[in-house]
């Protein structure tokens, strides 16, 4: 009996020692991570909108503590994952669109960010000044001293202007054109002026433009 009570006492002994190597090893938990030494991460997530409506494929862009891109997904929703603490600025892009805001800055510090969102708007095209020919394209064959709007083009991510005549590149790679037109410089077919914006036909894919006095060029991609 003596005997057993002395290993008893041994196992004791060495169970007591290997818990206090663990705590003097750490083996606790490590401070500012998770249970089980992980660091703490943290996440930013939005949503992109045009007029209330979900906008895919945006690429929204992350730059600060880290780099990295995403797109949106089809309900217009993007999330960034695995983020320390730190200071982030979130971009949201897409060819014939504008933002509101431009880009949102933020910082983390001790919860995930979300919330982060943006309100797009089609790219419009804008013109004054002499506007008799039909150059300004807001159908009204008249000068005007303010600027005003092109009718019926949005998602416009290029212009050019020529001699009486502009054009736009939109953002589905057609071009259109107005103004003069008696040289065949909106390349429509035909030879007349147009008030307002016609679309050049069976031309697409272009992501170039360039006018010359009444002649019009593009860089077509294949």
């Amino acid at each position: 009996m003596f005997n057993q009570r002395r290993i008893r006492g041994g196992w004791t002994a060495f169970i007591v020692v290997a818990v206090l190597l663990m705590i003097n090893c750490g083996g606790g938990g490590g401070g500012g991570g998770g249970d089980n030494g992980t660091p703490v991460t943290y996440s930013i997530s939005g949503a992109v909108t045009s007029n209330g409506v979900a906008l895919p494929g945006v690429t929204v862009s992350l730059t600060g503590a880290a780099s990295m891109s995403t797109t949106t997904d089809g309900s217009g929703n993007y999330q960034f994952t695995r983020l320390s603490s730190g200071n982030y600025t979130v971009t949201p892009s897409i060819a014939g669109y504008g933002f509101t805001p431009t880009n949102l800055q933020e910082t983390i510090s001790a919860s995930d960010i979300t919330g982060v969102s943006f309100d797009a708007t089609p790219n419009t095209a804008w013109a004054w000044g002499q506007g008799t020919i039909g150059q300004l394209g807001d159908g009204q064959g008249m000068d005007s001293p303010l600027p005003v709007q092109v009718s019926d083009l949005s998602h416009v991510i290029a212009i050019a202007a020529g001699n009486y005549y502009s054009l736009a590149l939109r953002s589905d790679g057609t071009v259109w054109g107005w103004g003069q037109g008696t040289s065949g410089q909106l390349g429509n077919g035909g030879t007349t002026n147009s008030n307002t914006p016609v679309q050049v036909p069976g031309l697409n894919n272009i992501n170039k433009i360039a006018a010359g006095q009444s002649h019009t060029v593009a860089v077509k991609s294949p």
